[in-house]
């Protein structure tokens, strides 16, 4: 009997790609921060705040070009007291991040409503503009959370804080509203030709 297996040839491996053409992740992020800031589309995001001396709420948006970069203040912006932050969340429900609070700079940051340069946060997680002056008790200095759950307690370092994915309108499609839409002619009643007879 004959044997009617064959070897076959190992198939060829493709050539290596030469090192130079691989961009390193460190090219990558710096081309994108290049693209980021020259389309002004930067990494963003916001974070809510309170003024202590009128209870009205505020956003901070911040902006970076590249993970290597720190978030800037990019705008303040006050909002209505009738849409509360936690609405505001459960309405739009932007991812939350948790930062490290050196990933930020706070160069600029300011309270719009009364001016303050500094911040405050609870243990309730309200960001409170550092308005109200604090109290001496028993030789300690003691913060109060207003407006909000009104805890009272000594100030320490923050290490984190929570960011929302910063939501700009600017960058999503517009729908069409009812009002906007082009409406089709108005139908006219049919006329009846006049009889020639």
């Amino acid at each position: 009997m004959k044997n009617w297996l064959t070897t076959t040839k190992a198939p060829s491996v493709p050539a290596k790609v030469p090192a130079k053409a691989i961009a390193s992740r460190a090219e990558f992020e710096r081309k994108m921060a290049e693209f980021r800031r020259a389309t002004g589309k930067l990494e963003s995001c916001r974070i809510a705040f309170v003024c202590a001396k009128t209870a009205e709420p505020f956003d901070v948006e911040f902006g970076r070009a590249s993970a290597a970069e720190i978030f800037k203040v990019t705008a303040i912006e006050k909002r209505s007291s009738s849409t509360s932050s936690s609405a505001l969340i459960a309405a739009s429900a932007p991812a939350v991040r948790n930062f490290d609070i050196e990933a930020f700079s706070f160069a600029g940051w300011r309270c719009p409503c009364c001016g303050n340069g500094d911040f405050v946060r609870c243990g309730c997680g309200q960001i409170n503009c550092r308005w109200r002056p604090m109290r001496e008790v028993a030789g300690r200095r003691l913060y109060k959370c207003e407006p909000g759950c009104g805890a009272e307690g000594p100030l320490s370092t923050m290490h984190a804080i929570d960011a929302s994915e910063a939501a700009t309108t600017r960058n999503k499609p517009m729908a069409l509203s009812a009002t906007v839409r082009p409406s089709l002619p108005a139908a006219q009643a049919p006329r009846l030709l006049p009889r020639t007879k």
